[in-house]
């Protein structure tokens, strides 16, 4: 719900407190001033829309009322952008430069679980952004729930099955969902008991000022765990990340998926007792695809119900699915011993309290001096925890000539005398080298996209000269 009135619907219009655009007032005085000045407002008449029906939700970011189209016969859903109460901008107004550009990457999916938007532009008067959308007739994933809490676990997987594919694909082309919650997913059930599901309100990212890509991915990880955990709380145990982690450090959604695909298949086949080998060959399998679920509670949760010779089974599943797993990722994506080896360094020199990042390490990276880098690594002091952690870490990196110092040997010796199993010291290895290739890929993603805003900066500079020169030189140019 919206926290301040700011919108009136009637049959025929809608009434929508005028925006800031000029930024001339703070947010609180400019609602003050308008609030109660209704006739100020900017009333909002659609050549689309021939009723505006009734709303049908409101939230932070704005309305959406259900409204019959002319013409087609046909209802839809028109959704208002307001500005967000909840972060609270310095004005009232928002920013709508890409939303356009997100909505037409999306259309160009056509992937039918997506809410089709038919319209998005903003009104004549006032310049309020605005979507017509398709009108989906079901009920929100939260309502569903709630009417449904003793459905069976293989529904809910299905259900979390399609929300991860949707994403998976979104993610895939650069888009952000941005408010992926239970009230953004709209489900649907068939006569013949199939599940039917749409996700509404794409965009919503991009209403946020100044916001960051760490702060969208951020929000994106929180929301897409907060939604999951919902659907399989009897499997919230078998996940490492929680919402207070993530609100702290930016886990990348895309990861998360991944885990939460895995975390969908070791619910499913857990919740099923009666487990052959296959069903435990494919539980090691997902586990290994993962790389932020608890291992230790799902071996502990098996061992309620297999027999010895199954865990034993288990376990030597899964440490032969996380050894192919890891062989797997060195040999795909980390032929170059150096790129790994400076992408861990630079890892733990931002993440350690005790060393601050300066010109020097910078310079050491661009000259991949790796003897230097090791030596700043030196500086790093842990306590036990850290240790340990730093330890798991390390592994995976101590199989390269370059660390002959922190010798694989070494570093197991000190994880088995703090008791960690083998299979622990496999999974952190693989989560660290999926942490650091995303990294890399990041980083990758980063020089290109400065280095086409360079090339953009000089073609414009050179533009520029170029109708300086025909201007000073009175030059006519015809078409």
């Amino acid at each position: 719900m919206r926290k301040i009135n700011d919108f009136h619907i009637t049959v025929n219009s809608v009434s929508l407190l005028p925006l800031d655009i000029s930024g001339s007032e703070t947010f609180d005085t400019w609602i003050a001033k308008y609030q109660s000045n209704l006739e100020s407002w900017d009333q909002i008449i659609m050549d689309d829309i021939e009723k505006f029906i009734q709303p049908a939700g409101t939230g932070a970011n704005g309305v959406v009322i259900k409204c019959k189209q002319k013409n087609l016969n046909r209802f839809c859903a028109v959704k208002f952008w307001l500005p967000n109460q909840s972060r609270r901008d310095p004005h009232y107004n928002l920013s709508f430069d890409q939303y356009l550009e997100e909505v037409q990457k999306i259309s160009g999916l056509h992937d039918s679980r997506i809410v089709t938007v038919y319209k998005a532009d903003v009104t004549k008067e006032g310049k309020h952004p605005f979507s017509i959308m398709e009108w989906f007739d079901g009920e929100t994933l939260k309502d569903w729930l709630l009417k449904n809490s003793k459905c069976n676990m293989a529904t809910k997987v299905y259900i979390l099955n399609q929300i991860i594919d949707v994403m998976k694909k979104c993610h895939s082309i650069g888009v952000y969902h941005g408010d992926l919650h239970d009230k953004n997913i709209m489900i649907k059930e068939q006569i013949n008991g199939d599940i039917e599901l749409k996700i509404l309100d794409f965009g919503t990212s991009l209403f946020v000022r100044d916001a960051s890509r760490n702060q969208t991915k951020r929000r994106e990880s929180e929301k897409i765990l907060e939604t999951a955990l919902k659907l399989l709380r009897e499997s919230k145990e078998f996940i490492l990340l929680t919402q207070e982690k993530l609100k702290e450090d930016m886990y990348p959604p895309e990861l998360l998926l991944e885990s939460l695909d895995s975390l969908g298949i070791v619910t499913k086949l857990l919740n099923n007792r009666n487990l052959e080998n296959e069903d435990i060959l494919e539980i090691a399998n997902a586990i290994a695809k993962s790389s932020c679920l608890n291992v230790d509670a799902i071996i502990f949760h098996a061992q309620g119900f297999l027999t010895q010779k199954q865990l034993e089974f288990m376990f030597n599943a899964i440490s032969e699915a996380l050894t192919i797993e890891l062989n797997t990722l060195y040999e795909q994506h980390f032929n170059d011993s150096d790129d790994i080896v400076m992408l861990y360094i630079l890892l733990k020199l931002t993440e350690d309290n005790n060393v601050k990042i300066t010109n020097q390490l910078l310079n050491v990276v661009e000259n991949d001096d790796l003897q230097v880098a090791l030596k700043q690594l030196e500086n790093c002091s842990f306590n036990l925890e850290q240790w340990i952690a730093f330890l798991l870490e390390l592994y995976p990196v101590s199989f390269i000539p370059d660390f002959i110092e922190f010798t694989r040997l070494f570093v197991h010796e000190n994880l088995k005398q703090y008791g960690i199993p083998d299979i622990l010291i496999l999974y952190h290895s693989i989560s660290t080298l999926k942490l650091l290739l995303h990294e890399k890929q990041t980083f990758d993603s980063l020089l290109c996209y400065e280095a086409q805003l360079q090339e953009k900066a000089r073609r414009s500079s050179v533009q520029d000269n170029l109708d300086t020169r025909r201007d000073q030189a009175n030059i006519i140019n015809f078409p």
